[in-house]
Order: structure tokens, then sequence, then C-alpha cells
């Protein structure tokens, strides 16, 4: 996707630039969390994160694996489809290359071959309209045209690899039904001569039956009900909305926190690796409120506050500040025990890397010594397949050793 400098408002009173925004974008911001990093990294076909060297190996590993299932799995909606009776409506358009989108204008087109009662489909269907000061783009797994009381209606349905219901899901689904009613509202369609009203356009997300480990059928899943997502598609979308403003805020001035939401997303390796460079706050996981608190009295880094005095006004101000809900004691042992990790952070090679934090209470742990025999201790690391559900890699190191394990 192009930069939003590249497209403009055709109203001329307005000064905002549009933003291209992808669907599955907007979808992925609610994933994880409402990240507002996440999203400044991933819009403008990841321009910012491209920026950093090696970028290209922004990727989760597992993702290729996810995304093969997912094609896997739209197949064999396709042919339960086929099954149902529904004609292939790609087959009268100009068929686009495997992988590729099939266009609105010429899914549309091709509707004018169907008599009445002829229910159809289409899969992967490229829509675009422009909503606010966003020019949302995005590509529905399956538009269905079925017959209602002698009435053709319209159903978007979205396929996701997935066991359980989740609020992105449907935010995306909602999102392509107000991008069809918008086309609908500039280009009406009309089935063997009725028309299709865009009120009664149905949604529907197709997942994976959590009971029989089967894909759920397409046919047979009830409408949803999306009136609270069009609600906060119209927040998120706004001219004064979140996105907005995080399209025009720098990346370094977004809040985000870096927590176990960050596992599995594909920017970890920016944040992180940004953050230690900048010597961020955020590497020691604080909700951005007390980062807020922290430098609102002049703590800007990991090494301010790693040398902070807690008797200071600076520190006074921040434990009176409304934001700051940590222990400031201990988050200041944590900030010299990152501090250690990071380049010039005046590390002791020959000193102890772990600090004890005071007043914490027991572990609930053995000691590495029980009876005078050294404990046996298994360290294990799972790679789950959620597409599958099943564990796709187990590692574990066992050991009795005393010494330090160096990865």
């Amino acid at each position: 996707m192009n930069s939003g400098d590249d497209c403009v408002s055709s109203n001329e009173a307005n000064s905002v630039n549009v933003q291209r925004v992808g669907v599955t974008e907007v979808g992925e911001y609610i994933r994880h969390h409402s990240c507002e990093r996440r999203f400044k990294l991933e819009i403008d076909h990841r321009r910012l994160a491209r920026e950093l060297p090696f970028a290209e190996r922004l990727f989760n590993p597992l993702d290729p694996v996810l995304q093969e299932a997912g094609r896997e799995r739209e197949a064999t909606w396709e042919r339960s489809l086929r099954h149902g009776g529904l004609v292939d409506l790609t087959k009268y358009a100009v068929r686009p290359e495997v992988g590729k989108s099939a266009p609105w204008d010429e899914v549309v087109a091709a509707t004018s071959a169907l008599s009445v009662g002829q229910c159809a489909y289409a899969r992967e269907v490229a829509v675009s309209a422009q909503i606010e000061t966003f020019l949302v783009e995005g590509r529905i797994d399956f538009v269905l045209l079925l017959w209602k009381n002698g009435r053709p209606v319209l159903r978007l349905v979205e396929c996701k690899a997935s066991r359980r219901d989740r609020t992105y899901h449907r935010i995306q689904v909602a999102i392509y039904r107000k991008l069809v009613r918008e086309l609908l509202e500039a280009e009406p369609l009309e089935i063997a001569g009725i028309a299709v009203r865009p009120e009664e356009i149905e949604c529907a997300v197709a997942r994976i039956d959590e009971a029989t480990n089967e894909s759920q059928e397409i046919l047979a899943l009830e409408a949803l009900d999306l009136e609270m997502e069009d609600a906060d598609i119209g927040r998120l979308l706004a001219e004064d909305g979140a996105l907005r403003r995080i399209v025009d805020t720098d990346l370094a001035s977004l809040d985000f926190q870096l927590n176990e939401k960050c596992d599995g997303c594909v920017f970890n390796i920016h944040c992180f690796a940004e953050s230690g460079r900048e010597r961020r706050l955020e590497l020691l996981g604080v909700e951005p409120s007390a980062a807020r608190a922290l430098r609102a009295a002049g703590v800007e880094n990991v090494d301010d506050l790693a040398a902070m005095d807690l008797t200071s006004a600076a520190a006074q101000m921040v434990r009176e500040d409304s934001g700051f809900n940590e222990a400031l004691d201990h988050l200041r042992l944590r900030a010299q025990a990152r501090l250690r990790t990071l380049v010039d952070g005046d590390a002791d090679p020959d000193s102890f890397e772990v600090s004890a934090l005071p007043n914490t209470g027991y572990g609930q742990l053995p000691g590495h010594n029980v009876g005078g025999l050294r404990l046996v201790r298994i360290y294990l690391c799972v790679d789950y397949d959620y597409s599958e559900n099943r564990i796709g890699a187990l590692a574990a190191h066992v050991t009795t050793s005393e010494g330090q394990i160096h990865t």
C-alpha cells in the first residue's frame, strides 16, 4: 500500500490526507490489544518497520504454516459450497491468477448471468471504499448470493482457521459489510431485475468446530448481530478517532507496552530492538501511564531510573501521580538489572546478573540442593500449533549443573 501522502481527499475544503488502510490491519490492531505502535508499523506497507536493518526478517516462523492451513480450509469451504449447488461467479468474471483477488466490479458483472432463485458465490473478492479519512481496502473470503422469500440476499463470510470466537473476526466482517454497503449505495445491484438491499446484507464468521475439529458449514451458520461492532468501527475510523490519531502521531510518541501479547507479534523484533537501542522505559514492561508519569518527572530512560534517588522530589512526584501504580523501589531494581543487558550498561562480567527484590516473600521452588543431592531440573519450551490444535515442537533441557546456561 502507498503512503497516505499520495492520496488526498476529493473535497478540496478538507485538508486531511486520506490514509490507505487494510481491513486486516484494523483487525490485527484489535487482536493485539489495540496496540498503537503495531498499527503504526503495519500501515503504509510497513514503511516505518522497513527502515530497520534486516526488516525483511520481520515475520513469525509459524505464519507461513498458518497461512497454508488457512488456504486449505478455504478450499474445503469452497468445495462445500459447490456441493450445496452454488455457482462460482468467478467463472463468469475474468478469473484472476491463483491466490489473487477477484475485483468487486467483475463479480457484480457476473451476476447478470443469474436467474431468479439461483444461488452463487465468489471467493477472495477485493473491495475498497472511503470511510471518513480512510481508504479502506480488503478481500472478502466469500461473498454468497442467496435467495430468501423470493429476494436476493448477500452473505459475507470471513473464514478463520481458529476454534475461538474472537472480537477481531467480527470487526473484520463488519467492516466488509460497511464497504459493500458503500459500494451498493454508489452503484445499486440488481439480480434478475430485483434490487439487493444494502440493509439486508448478512455476515458470518466460519471457524473450526471445537468439538469435531471440522470446518463449520458456511450455509448452516446464523447471521451475526454486529450492531456493537458497527459502533466501534465508527469510532475507530472517525476523523477524530483513535486510528487517525495514530496515523498523525510520530512513532516515538505513541504509547505501547511490552508484555506477553508481543510474543506472537510480527513486529516484536522491531519494538524490543528499538526500545533497547533507545533505552526506553518500556523495556521494563510498565504500563503506558507509568511511563508517562516517569517522563513527566524527568526520568527519560532506563539509565535515569536506575540512578534515581528514591528520596528526591522527582521520586515523590512520580509516587503522587495517579497513573503510576508500580512500587518505585522495585522498579528501580528492575531498571538496574535491565541496564546490565544493554550496550555500555556498565555490567561487571564477574558479578551475579540477578538482583533480589525485597519484601516479595519466598518462592515455591525447591533449592537446587536437597538432602545433599543436586536437584534434577527440566526446562521446557513448547511451540503450540493453533491451526491444528496440537504441539508442533517441544524442546527440553535437563540438568543438575551448578553452572549457568549460555544460549
